[in-house]
């Protein structure tokens, strides 16, 4: 509503009610969303599986629920002390790639080193390509995220999207990683 002068406090009143509810809606769908993807996050967790298929359903979840194109699983390899590829979603062997890093090498290994998570932004054209059979495309942002157990960083996951992260995407992945 427009105020009809400066004294008008009704209309005033009736606008900040309009805002307040409008966030409050808004965060309550946000929680919703959250709760919804870490419920069915831990579903597809559930039951006797061997690590692979394991892996690979949690990446395949999470780049689906977080409309990512590309993403990986790497865990670590105690006796070689290196974090191995274990699961991937939509991922083609390109140039430059590699299925292992030490902790501290690359983005991966410092994700894992830091034990915090990595937001790479504006990826040059020559980096990793989204592929279909239509063609494809360069990623505009890669997020990189280390899973700690009893502050040691097990496992490390990376997802590419064409779209910039929103925060709430961000803060799934923080709350799932757990």
């Amino acid at each position: 509503l427009e105020p009809k002068s400066e004294f008008d406090e009704l209309a005033r009143s009736i606008n900040k009610m309009t805002k307040s509810l409008r966030e409050m809606t808004l965060e309550n769908s946000t929680q919703n969303w959250l709760q919804v993807g870490n419920n069915e996050l831990s579903e597809k967790m559930r039951g006797d599986q061997n690590v692979p298929a394991l892996a690979s359903k949690i990446i395949a979840f999470l780049c689906n629920y977080l409309s990512m194109q590309l993403g990986s699983i790497y865990l670590i390899d105690k006796e070689e002390n290196t974090f191995k590829l274990v699961g991937s979603y939509a991922f083609s062997h390109q140039k430059g790639f590699k299925n292992s890093f030490k902790t501290g090498e690359g983005m991966l290994g410092q994700a894992a080193l830091e034990k915090r998570i990595l937001l790479i932004k504006d990826l040059p054209d020559d980096y990793i390509h989204i592929n279909s059979g239509l063609g494809n495309a360069v990623p505009r942002n890669i997020l990189v995220a280390p899973f700690v157990f009893e502050n040691n960083t097990i496992g490390v996951i990376e997802i590419a999207s064409l779209n910039p992260l929103t925060p709430s995407e961000i803060s799934f992945i923080e709350m799932i990683l757990d």
